[in-house]
């Protein structure tokens, strides 16, 4: 996923596009539970085998590949899961959130540096007015932003979660709206 690959439609709805670079795979039913995975009772992630699937390593953009995944190597096998896609979600929220493209700051974008860079722990630099202007509509974004770029994997939640999340971006929303129309027509 990158923020090019998604499409808003006429309803202001985004709609995920070119899935030219996707993997079918042969987890069946397990790719429909992948939502299913996080144990709200005790906030963990089931760690589930069948969660996983042979990928080729370099698969997608380097600006918004996971840090499990090997880029360095195009013949490489990687085992990871629907996490990967959490992550490169993160990097799509840093591009709503400072709106500039992840790894600027990398001098000439060289994809083994950032790939290295991410493998370290690393993510694109945002700035302290960028931070501020998000906070400005609530912490949220910034918060799942963190959360889903996480280097661990299974510290990654899942779209059911970052769903759960959003809402309430939703609710801060239509509250602001709202309080802007009140004004507006007083």
């Amino acid at each position: 996923m990158k923020s090019n690959a998604v499409l808003i439609d006429r309803n202001g709805r985004a709609k995920i596009a070119d899935f030219g670079l996707s993997r079918f795979t042969n987890i069946g039913k397990s790719a429909r539970k992948s939502f299913a995975t996080f144990n709200d009772s005790d906030n963990t992630i089931d760690p589930l085998d069948s969660m996983f699937a042979e990928m080729t390593g370099l698969q997608g953009s380097v600006l918004w590949m996971a840090p499990e995944i090997d880029s360095g190597n195009l013949h490489s096998k990687a085992k990871y899961g629907f996490s990967v896609d959490v992550y490169s979600y993160a990097i799509v929220l840093f591009e709503l959130i400072t709106t500039r493209l992840p790894w600027e700051e990398v001098q000439q974008f060289v994809c083994t540096r950032v790939a290295e860079k991410v493998k370290n722990g690393q993510r694109p630099t945002i700035f302290p007015n960028e931070i501020e202007i998000a906070k400005k509509y609530g912490n949220v974004l910034l918060e799942l932003m963190y959360v889903c770029w996480s280097q661990n994997p299974l510290e990654r939640p899942t779209f059911v979660n970052i769903l759960s999340k959003l809402r309430t971006v939703d609710v801060i929303i239509n509250v602001m709206k709202s309080d802007h129309e009140r004004r507006a027509s007083s």
